[in-house]
């Protein structure tokens, strides 16, 4: 992977997630891999940059997103890094760069349902969310799947409530003021 996409995600905290998880497998989603991630977020200017390290690969992340607690639309670049030898040359020279806003450390179960990602996320220090996060198809509008998302998420029985207009970085840093 890496490159350009746009998506549409709604991010929302919940309790149970063996609930969701159950309601997944009724509907046929498919769990596509189960990781441990921690997000380094570097403060800059406009937008956001992380450096998210799985197990064996890396990718820097920047993206643009609304802050909206409905269906929010983002503009992602992605650059993946599978020799942990230049991962780490990467990180000098961003920690040079740039301060490190903080760290965000999760574990994620990815669920695909057409092409609708649902990650199931216990977040260090926040707790248990939802994101649904669906990539703009070619011929797609981002009204479409705006709809297509918000129609998900009434499947799934997602409460207005519960969504969330803010990041998880966003979250630990006000946790922690």
């Amino acid at each position: 992977m890496g490159g350009r996409t746009l998506n549409v995600e709604i991010k929302a905290k919940c309790g149970n997630l063996g609930m969701y998880e159950e309601k997944l497998r009724k509907l046929g989603a498919e769990l596509i891999r189960v990781e441990e991630q921690r997000d380094t977020y570097f403060s800059i200017l406009e937008g956001r940059l992380k450096v998210r390290e799985l197990p064996s690969t890396a990718r820097l992340i920047y993206y643009v997103r609304e802050n909206i607690s409905g269906p929010k639309k983002s503009d992602v670049l992605i650059f993946d890094i599978d020799d942990m030898n230049r991962y780490q040359v990467l990180m000098d020279i961003l920690k040079r760069l740039f301060p490190i806003q903080c760290i965000v450390k999760k574990n994620r179960k990815i669920y695909k349902f057409q092409n609708i990602q649902i990650h199931l996320d216990t977040v260090e220090g926040l707790g248990s969310f939802l994101e649904l996060e669906g990539v703009l198809q070619e011929g797609q509008t981002i009204s479409s799947l705006r709809k297509q998302i918000g129609d998900f998420q009434k499947i799934l029985s997602i409460k207005k409530g519960d969504l969330l207009n803010v990041s998880y970085s966003d979250m630990l840093q006000h946790s922690k003021n």
